[in-house]
């Protein structure tokens, strides 16, 4: 809905050193609205490269786009809903090699607001994402389908309840985030680079 921004004399219920920016998600109980969409480029619709052109570093092959977004009202002055999802996918050539390189992102975000009462408020919230893009160095590897993997989780929930003067309110909150990395890449025993083309040897290293 809005993003705010605090810094000097913060608010009570801001914990921050400095500057604190805040991501106020859309309240589901003011609007009711529905929508989807789709784009696509095929291979065919994606220019080729000219006849002895030297190759491309990155060629578009394909690429698709989905998004969904519903809002509204689950019972009468009790709960809403608001779902926000998307999904992307893209394949590319590489310098002009045949093998064709996958990437996809992939995210949802849920926020469900309760009104139990007049004077209580209960929010959750959850939000998760992944991508997937070819591994670094997948070249020098010699394994154009290896792929990294990133995963990221978040959930929270918090219940306000103000007093029926509404001079006195008390809010309390819980969250859990979790986030991963992982590849597919099977690291050789020997591998053979040009330095001045494969990047830094010490980044071929595991840590």
């Amino acid at each position: 809905d809005r993003v705010e921004v605090a810094t000097g004399l913060l608010p009570i219920d801001l914990n921050a050193p400095g500057m604190a920016v805040s991501l106020v998600p859309r309240d589901p109980r003011r609007t009711s609205f529905r929508s989807i969409e789709f784009l696509g480029s095929p291979p065919l619709l994606n220019a080729d490269r000219a006849q002895g052109a030297q190759p491309a570093i990155t060629q578009l092959n394909s690429w698709a786009h989905t998004d969904l977004f519903l809002s509204g009202t689950l019972a009468p002055q009790r709960l809403s809903g608001l779902l926000s999802a998307s999904w992307t996918r893209s394949s590319r050539f590489e310098r002009g090699r045949p093998a064709v390189i996958d990437g996809n992102l992939s995210s949802a975000f849920l926020n469900i607001v309760s009104t139990p009462t007049s004077t209580d408020l209960i929010r959750l919230i959850g939000w998760g994402q992944r991508a997937r893009d070819a591994a670094p160095h997948h070249i020098a590897f010699d394994q154009p389908s290896a792929g990294e993997q990133d995963t990221g989780v978040h959930g929270q929930v918090s219940w306000q309840h103000r007093a029926s003067d509404a001079n006195i309110g008390v809010r309390t909150f819980a969250s859990y985030t979790l986030g991963r990395r992982a590849t597919d890449l099977v690291a050789p025993r020997v591998i053979v680079v040009e330095r001045l083309s494969e990047g830094p040897i010490p980044e071929l290293l595991a840590p």
